[in-house]
């Protein structure tokens, strides 16, 4: 096994063994090769990335960090091999030197494998989240296109003095009205039962389910 930092020259075989990951652990892709490029742009690859190559030199496990989170993802096909066990050992070093108190990562709701390693070394769940997917007044909506034929709602609220009048479902309604064939899909806390009630009296459904695990770093 091998570690070294991550170079640009590595992006498209890390973006491959997240997509992989995704794919593995929520059924579907939620990540693409310009989103790692976008965040690889902010860090310092140097400190702030983590590449993992078996014995022929193959990269088998990536991670990097997301402002206080860290996406860490193994070859679905070489679970098992200690490689997991060397991101969790780096992202939790990193973090301290970061001055972190904590430190996050998520697993989709397949991820059993991952979420077995996590809890083994610590790491507790904190929040659920949910993706919601579906074929005017006192609030608002901010979409964008995702990819060519999904549209995400990266945010809809509602002025809390006027709650409760289907103020949301009117924007949900409006969205859908106006999504020509695409789908719509956004994200949702599992622990906002309001929310989650919401999406579904709007014909929405749960697609997959990202949990968020927890550890407190030592000081």
């Amino acid at each position: 096994m091998h570690l070294r930092p991550a170079t640009p020259q590595d992006a498209p075989a890390a973006a491959d063994l997240l997509i992989a990951g995704d794919i593995a652990q929520v059924g579907e892709a939620d990540y693409s090769l310009g989103d790692l490029q976008d965040e690889w742009a902010e860090l310092d690859l140097d400190k702030d990335t983590l590449v993992v190559a078996d014995d022929a030199g193959a990269i088998v496990g990536v991670a990097h960090f997301r402002s206080s989170d860290v996406l860490a993802q193994v070859d679905p096909r070489r679970e098992g091999e200690g490689f997991g066990t060397a991101l969790l050992e780096w992202s939790e070093r990193r973090a301290r030197e970061r001055g972190a108190s904590t430190v996050r990562q998520g697993v989709g709701d397949r991820g059993a494998s991952s979420r077995t390693l996590l809890q083994a070394h610590g790491y507790a769940p904190v929040r659920l989240q949910l993706l919601a997917r579906t074929a005017p007044g006192q609030g608002y909506a901010l979409v964008r296109t995702w990819q060519h034929d999904t549209l995400y709602v990266a945010l809809l609220a509602v002025d809390p003095d006027h709650q409760g009048q289907g103020l949301g479902t009117r924007l949900l309604n409006a969205v859908f009205a106006n999504a020509n064939g695409k789908t719509v899909t956004l994200n949702v806390a599992s622990d906002n039962p309001n929310a989650v009630k919401l999406y579904e009296r709007a014909g929405m459904r749960q697609a997959w389910r990202v949990d968020d695990y927890l550890k407190a770093l030592p000081d």
